[in-house]
């Protein structure tokens, strides 16, 4: 443009070409206004479903790389009834198949994978009524059984069955007389795990130690009296399924009921071996 001055005016110019680029940014914005332009061009409740769906689709690739990350763990070696089944057994064979055992709690089990059967072994000195610990093997069959340890478990058990049980108070050396005791059947609460001896084994044993009214009578608790002597003259009978015979034998041994001695036929001098089932009686042991 031409002044009056006849010199040319470039002011017009500039705010022309400025007004232009006014107009061209209000046009183009910046990306964030053009989004804030265009949701809030949307209805309020398209505008909820929107926000929503983009935290659902967050949410979900958090929980998949969450998953994804999470190491991996294996599973828990198995301490199921194959554990139980064993602690049953091994007190069965420990305190005499008249026994009944329950398994009532695994508190602790750490058992590895076990391919051959697995065997209970109560820790020494194991007492019922409280937890007993087991050592848990796997035995292993071949040319020389084996026996490789493979955890152990905690267990509360019941035990259950005949037992003795003191009728009145003894001391320490007493014998036990006929009434001092009886039999009876039912939870065993206390003692440890060993056999309990029949009440023929009890009575005319001495207590070992003091004995208290109602307790429970164990193979620890008593000195058994030998119902047969060395030197004696003893009933020893033969059973077999077709027949029963008996003569007359000598002791060359002590022994208590059910222990095995040694006895010899006087008339051939053969020794033979012999079970002590009674006072001066003993009943001949086959062997096989």
């Amino acid at each position: 443009m031409i002044n009056r001055g006849g010199t040319h005016d470039a002011g017009p110019a500039r705010r022309r070409t400025a007004a232009r680029r006014d107009r061209t940014a209000s046009q183009v914005g910046s990306p964030n206004r053009s989004r804030a332009a265009h949701s809030s061009s949307l209805p309020r409740g398209l505008r909820l479903f929107s926000a929503s769906s983009t935290s659902s689709v967050v949410l979900l690739l958090f929980a998949a790389l969450t998953v994804c990350a999470a190491p991996a763990t294996a599973a828990p070696a198995p301490c199921d009834g194959a554990v139980s089944r064993a602690i049953v057994e091994a007190l069965t064979n420990r305190m005499g198949s008249s026994v009944r055992v329950e398994v009532k709690e695994l508190s602790s089990c750490a058992v590895d994978e076990a391919a051959a059967p697995i065997v209970a072994t109560p820790a020494p000195g194991s007492r019922l009524g409280r937890p007993i610990r087991f050592a848990i093997s796997e035995r292993v069959n071949g040319p020389r059984r084996t026996e490789r340890h493979a955890g152990e478990a905690v267990a509360s058990v019941g035990v259950s069955g005949p037992f003795v049980r003191a009728l009145n108070a003894l001391a320490r050396g007493d014998v036990f007389e006929a009434g001092d005791v009886d039999t009876a059947v039912g939870e065993i609460a206390d003692g440890f795990v060993r056999p309990l001896p029949r009440a023929e084994a009890v009575v005319g044993a001495r207590a070992a130690r003091a004995i208290a009214a109602g307790e429970v009578v164990a193979v620890a608790a008593i000195v058994a009296v030998p119902l047969v002597k060395s030197g004696d003259r003893v009933r020893a009978v033969v059973r077999t399924p077709e027949i029963e015979v008996e003569s007359v034998a000598v002791a060359t041994q002590n022994g208590t009921l059910d222990q095995v001695i040694r006895v010899v036929n006087p008339e051939t001098k053969r020794a033979i071996r012999a079970r002590v089932v009674g006072d001066k009686e003993v009943e001949v042991v086959h062997d096989r």
